[in-house]
């Protein structure tokens, strides 16, 4: 029922917001000496105070600034995002430590980077439960209809 009937019931909504950390569940990057790509990650059931807080997502992207969807994003070199080793990330005038993850977010935001983001918002929750029920219900019903009718020709 949530994977198949669930996402027709109730037409989705389609968002597409900035990056930010109440919108992530993670930031990955390769190891190794790997390219500075980062992927994102977000919960396919959203906590916390972000725009999606309890929102069931069906479908989180990442897109470039001409609306492209990708895997990863090259993280740039600039912004508190990837300081070299050993230097203290750059910070923008008036911000204070632990601040970085925000340089960070402010940059790809500045370079157009977005989440696209399709999902059923908590408050729809109920609505779900009862379109459920009464499917369920209906489908007991005639299974029992049936029953009815088999065992009378069988039987009777």
């Amino acid at each position: 029922m949530p994977l198949l009937v669930r996402p027709h019931l109730v037409p989705p909504i389609r968002s597409t917001v900035e990056i930010t950390a109440s919108n992530l569940d993670g930031i990955t990057v390769p190891a190794g000496g790997a390219p500075r790509l980062a992927r994102l990650q977000v919960p396919s059931t959203a906590t916390g105070t972000g725009p999606f807080a309890g929102a069931w997502v069906l479908s989180p992207e990442t897109i470039d600034a001409s609306g492209r969807a990708i895997d990863t994003i090259p993280l740039p070199r600039t912004g508190g995002c990837t300081p070299p080793r050993g230097v203290p990330p750059k910070l923008p005038a008036g911000a204070k430590p632990g601040d970085e993850l925000s340089a960070c977010f402010a940059e790809l935001t500045r370079l157009g980077y977005r989440q696209r983001v399709i999902y059923q918002p908590s408050s729809r929750f109920w609505a779900f439960q009862w379109c459920e029920t009464a499917i369920y219900a209906a489908l007991a019903l005639g299974l029992a209809g049936f029953c009815f009718w088999w065992l009378r020709h069988r039987f009777g």
